[in-house]
């Protein structure tokens, strides 16, 4: 887990840098659709898939057409996910997820509200947020919350009252 996290950053850094020179530098039929409105005919999913066939990577649409990016393991389970919300409230605002070998997420990395404040929340196997720092409203006050198994929560920056 160790050695995980400490190439995570070297391929998020990788994914980003990939993705900005193929914009930079390529010309993109998106571009060309764009005044039309309409998508290219030739739009589609990129799934990589390892050389006995199993599926690693896949590059699309999510569920409302916003880029998602998932990388699968051996089993070929879920465990690292980019990509933005789906939901009504949520609605856009970007992700990235860890997930363990059962799918289940486990750690998320997000921006939430209307500053796009972040909150990196860690989960417990029933998928229950257990611990939360962030950075919260307009002043971007950071907070630090535990929720204990009953699901009281317990602000530890908070003054005491």
């Amino acid at each position: 887990m160790k050695r995980f996290l400490r190439v995570l950053p070297m391929l998020l850094a990788g994914f980003a840098g990939g993705a900005a020179g193929s914009f930079i530098f390529q010309p993109s039929p998106l571009f060309a659709a764009q005044g039309k409105g309409a998508l290219p005919a030739n739009t589609q999913p990129i799934e990589i898939f390892s050389p006995v066939g199993r599926r690693i990577t896949y590059m699309g649409p999510g569920e409302i057409g916003q880029g998602t990016f998932l990388l699968y393991n051996n089993d070929q389970s879920i465990r690292i996910q980019m990509g933005s919300y789906p939901g009504t409230r949520e609605r856009s605002q970007p992700l990235i997820g860890l997930h363990d070998e059962k799918e289940r997420l486990r750690l998320l990395i997000r921006l939430a509200g209307r500053e796009d404040s972040p909150a990196l929340i860690l989960k417990d196997s029933y998928g229950r947020d257990r611990l939360v720092l962030g950075l919260q409203g307009p002043a971007e006050e950071p907070y630090i919350r535990v929720m204990d198994k009953n699901g009281m929560v317990k602000d530890l920056l908070q003054p005491k009252q």
